[in-house]
């Protein structure tokens, strides 16, 4: 190619009558609202021979021109193009320079065989996971294993069809893809006639990453996203190549997601063993165990959120103006991550589990950042949003980790690993375990050492305790719990704890059986 013509990797502001080889790789129309079949913007995605790609744009008393002088797949020469700077809250690309026509622009059609037929961005299933940022522009490749059917939704009187995927990388890890509209059409097309028992290797490019119940997915952008199953493409053929070397079991075929995504969720935890807050207190190993409890209350003596490295999840600390990731060792960003210290409690003590961003997320309906860019408290706040209400005396069922520091260094917080409040799972949790519905809370009659607990109050309880023995009976006065309390209702001591961070040894709200612990005398 000669040298007259410039890369696209090095258009730059400043530059006028451009001349550049292209091939037009996708085109995308933007319709008035009210009136589609008005076209008011059209979009393309040209990419060069040296792997350069940059949105150009089309105003709207241009389209009918250029819509006849352009063809998707076609390769031209580009004279006359005007730069413009690449901003907005949905860049396609990561070029900081963006292409605008203008009259005396012109695509004049030429034979490019060496300008691919597109370039990819692709993104990895774990930086979409990790990531807490919606509405990010992706290039996306997986294989698809789980489908479900469509659906239809209304909004202000428009109704859209929906559906589900799920889809593996060549890791192992698993992502949620909601498709929308006509590509949710192109999924039912293509499964008529697919054999299920071959391998769907699906490309979105330009799609966008949004939460789907408290875990990071994609959906598509409903102009701009280009969807490709089984592309005769060579991303495609590298990618079957590899599925075909991985030692990985990976899943090949397309299985029907049962009833919904939450299914998944739902049998984990009914076929986890079941734990009780005692038992866990009591273990000597490392497990996961479902919990049935209910919360009761949230510590604010600990943050709510930590910062965390973007590409491992693991806590980001500043140090000396750098950002430090104990796993990375240094990390470029950090995004922020719910991290909920809460009060549970059943029917043998109470505890402290802690929360992470997909249970809470998936509780409240809101992500960490719009609460912090609400409260503007910044990083280490103690002031906890109201929305965190809607948690106090809800029973749910935990998938909870018995950790090492809970076995060795006896600290008693635990990370939950999957949560839900979903009254049918829990009804089939207790009629799996025979377990009766919880009373009304009254303080039981228990007793210590002979006495009728609830003829104690705090004090009392707290003069007996060193005559117990290791395990004891006691109770406290029953009293529904705010969002803060004060430091005499309930005792607690903060202790560093690996990821589940600080933990805190609490006496339960109401007659409960626990386990009396040593006095943790570290300085925290």
């Amino acid at each position: 190619m000669s040298s007259i013509y410039t890369p696209l990797s090095a258009v730059s502001g400043g530059r006028k009558n451009l001349k550049m080889c292209v091939r037009v790789a996708h085109i995308w129309l933007i319709p008035a609202k009210k009136d589609p079949t008005n076209i008011v913007f059209m979009n393309m995605l040209l990419v060069d021979a040296k792997g350069g790609r940059i949105h150009a744009t089309v105003r709207k008393d241009l389209v009918a021109r250029f819509r006849s002088m352009v063809e998707e797949g076609a390769t031209y020469e580009l004279h006359n193009a005007i730069v413009a700077i690449n901003e907005g809250p949905y860049k396609i690309t990561s070029h900081k320079h963006k292409l605008g026509m203008l009259h005396n622009s012109s695509f004049t059609k030429k034979d490019l065989p060496t300008i691919p037929i597109n370039v990819f961005d692709f993104m990895s299933f774990n930086e979409i996971l990790s990531s807490n940022v919606e509405e990010t522009s992706a290039d996306v490749i997986g294989h698809v294993i789980e489908r479900g059917d469509v659906k239809e939704t209304e909004n202000e009187g428009r109704k859209s069809k929906v559906i589900d995927l799920t889809l593996q990388d060549l890791e192992n890890n698993r992502l949620h893809c909601s498709l929308w509209g006509e590509h949710a059409d192109k999924i039912v097309s293509f499964f008529v006639n697919h054999d299920n028992s071959s391998p769907v290797v699906l490309i979105l490019q330009f799609c966008k990453t949004r939460k789907y119940l408290g875990a990071m997915g994609i959906v598509n952008a409903f102009y701009g996203t280009k969807l490709i199953l089984n592309g005769d493409l060579p991303e495609v053929a590298t990618y079957i190549a590899r599925m075909k070397k991985t030692s990985l079991q990976l899943t090949q075929s397309v299985s029907q997601i049962s009833i919904n995504s939450s299914a998944s969720l739902s049998d984990d935890l009914l076929n986890t063993k079941r734990m009780t807050i005692e038992s866990m207190i009591e273990s000597t190993q490392v497990c996961q165990g479902s919990v049935l409890a209910t919360i009761c209350e949230i510590e604010t003596e600990v943050d709510w959120y930590f910062r965390s490295c973007t590409q491992c999840a693991t806590l980001v600390t500043v140090d000396n103006g750098m950002l430090r990731c104990r796993k990375c060792k240094t990390c470029k960003s950090a995004v922020p991550r719910f991290k909920l210290h809460v009060i549970v409690m059943d029917d043998t003590g109470s505890t402290t589990f802690v929360l992470f961003d997909r249970q809470v997320t998936q509780f409240i309906g809101r992500n960490v950042q719009d609460l912090i860019n609400e409260h503007e408290k910044g990083e280490g706040t103690n002031d906890y949003p109201p929305d965190f209400n809607v948690l106090i005396e809800k029973q749910v069922l935990f998938k909870v980790e018995v950790g090492e520091g809970n076995v060795v260094k006896k600290y008693r917080n635990y990370a939950v690993k999957k949560a839900s409040d979903d009254v049918g799972v829990i009804e089939q949790f207790m009629s799996k375990y025979n377990l009766e519905k919880p009373n009304d809370g009254s303080v039981e009659e228990l007793s210590v050492n002979g006495v009728a607990a609830n003829n104690y109050n705090v004090q009392d309880v707290q003069e007996v305790e060193d005559s117990c023995s290791n395990t004891c009976v006691i109770g406290t006065p029953t009293s529904k719990t705010g969002l803060k309390r004060s430091s005499d209702s309930i005792d607690s001591v903060a202790v560093d704890h690996g990821e589940a961070g600080q933990a805190s040894v609490t006496k339960p709200n109401r007659a409960v059986r626990v386990k009396i612990e040593p006095k943790d005398t570290r300085v925290v």
